[in-house]
């Protein structure tokens, strides 16, 4: 029963919950994701609660170090989307043409971010459900 509950925490409200919150933010502020893209960072999510509530119950120690270990390979592979190519209409200021040319898009910012909180709530949801059964006490 524990494993259920634990495992329904972390996957199933995991799931909904970081849907609501990404997808949410994403539709108020950006940046949109065209159609079809979904499904890859939801089954990517799905691992990663899945993963995370593992680590934390199969009790070997150390397990837990798997947690910051994953999250350091995503972001140090960047896992996220490379750049969109941004429109650029030509202007007469080139010095100031070649002082953006090194930034950092909105849009990068916006999903970047976005990659940041989709994580986080994966964080909180996976550990919830490791906690719920590592700690699970049956009356």
């Amino acid at each position: 029963m524990k494993y259920i509950i634990g495992y329904g925490f972390s996957l199933i409200l995991g799931y909904f919950a970081t849907l609501l919150v990404v997808d949410g933010l994403r539709n108020k502020y950006g940046p949109k994701r065209e159609k079809g893209c979904d499904a890859l960072p939801r089954i990517t999510g799905f691992l990663d609660r899945f993963l995370y509530t593992s680590a934390l119950i199969i009790g070997i120690p150390g397990a837990e170090l798997f947690i910051p270990m994953w999250l350091a390979v995503k972001v140090a592979r960047g896992w996220r989307v490379p750049p969109q190519p941004q429109k650029q209409t030509p202007s007469k200021n080139t010095e100031k043409d070649e002082k953006e040319e090194g930034c950092v898009s909105k849009y990068d910012v916006g999903r970047y971010n976005l990659f940041l909180i989709g994580n986080a709530l994966c964080v909180i949801f996976g550990v919830g459900g490791g906690l719920i059964i590592s700690h699970w006490v049956a009356y």
